[in-house]
């Protein structure tokens, strides 16, 4: 833990640098360790739908100077196949991740990916965005889009009523229904997804959305303890999938939750930290994520939980280096 001097210095230094050409570079740095991951596999290459790129957004709790002042945000993309954060960007309001997002497309290379975001995203210009860039999108929808919202619903409505009883999950001949059910000492969950191919005349009659051609629909019921809920989620997509992959992707979005933002605030306590000053706050927020992705590709200690890594680098100066120069050094 740092002494309130230690912490003074590291934010009047932090405040001297340029928060977005610091970003900047950490994306370059990943660009290059995705280039050289790339170039070391051997065998076929993943299957298209294990190509996740989410798109998140966290509040820095902490760098919020006086109440009702604002927090800064920060916008990651988040690839579960690696385990790493591949870009970030920066918004001074929660709001402001619909502007944001697109920033945050415009720097990375994404072709073949798919792109995984809550429904601050679903909008038009987003789905363009990464028509454009030539990847894919599975985005969630609720009423901020009203229209495209009741849509969906009136598709899956009407199939349900149609088809009171699910098909096998088990059936290969039926993929555009799957399930899961996860049980552990207090909870269960039980999630079902349903997916909608080439229905486009029906949720998008007026060709608004680009790319957009089908849609899904997943429902998570949720016992713990002895509390019951239910939450229906409706998507739209660029990219024929089977139920099952809708599955598997939207639960490699929702990780983001506890392989990202949890880590940052447990290990890298950075809910914690109370530097305010809005370029330091960026810049200590890009640090962290270097940190992170550093110990991610480390294989020293990776029986040891990332706090305690992160607490080694810091007391031993030989493997410090030893990490520093591992992501580093050329191939």
């Amino acid at each position: 833990m740092y002494s309130s001097g230690a912490t003074d210095t590291i934010e009047k230094v932090c405040m001297m640098v340029d928060s977005v050409a610091f970003m900047q570079l950490f994306i370059d740095w990943m660009c290059d360790t995705v280039t050289a991951i790339n170039a070391r596999k051997v065998g076929p290459p993943p299957e298209k739908n294990d190509n996740v790129v989410a798109i998140d957004g966290k509040a820095l709790r902490g760098s919020r100077p006086a109440k009702g002042k604002k927090m800064v945000h920060i916008v990651s993309a988040y690839c579960s196949e690696l385990n790493l954060i591949l870009g970030i960007t920066s918004v001074d309001k929660k709001s402001n991740e619909i502007t944001a997002i697109p920033e945050i497309l415009d720097m990375l290379v994404l072709e073949g990916a798919l792109i995984t975001m809550d429904a601050m995203g679903c909008q038009v210009a987003i789905c363009k965005k990464i028509v454009e860039k030539k990847a894919d999108y599975l985005i969630c929808v609720k009423n901020n889009q009203p229209t495209l919202h009741n849509r969906i619903d009136t598709v899956f409505e009407q199939y349900i009523e149609e088809n009171p009883t699910d098909p096998d999950p088990d059936d290969e001949e039926n993929p555009f229904f799957a399930e899961t059910i996860e049980k552990s000492r207090n909870r269960q969950e039980h999630r079902r997804s349903w997916v909608f191919n080439n229905i486009k005349s029906l949720v998008d009659p007026g060709n608004e959305w680009p790319g957009l051609e089908h849609c899904a629909i997943i429902q998570r019921d949720r016992l713990i303890d002895s509390r019951q809920s239910t939450e229906l989620n409706f998507y739209i997509t660029s990219r024929e999938m089977t139920a099952k992959s809708v599955l598997a992707a939207a639960r490699n979005h929702w990780s983001t939750e506890n392989k990202q933002h949890w880590e940052l605030d447990v290990s890298f306590s950075e809910d914690a930290s109370k530097i305010h000053e809005r370029t330091a706050t960026k810049n200590i927020a890009t640090l962290r994520r270097c940190c992170y992705n550093a110990h991610k590709q480390s294989t020293h200690f990776e029986k040891e939980s990332m706090r305690r890594r992160a607490e080694l680098a810091g007391l031993d100066e030989d493997y410090r280096t030893e990490l520093i120069l591992e992501q580093f050094s050329p191939g």
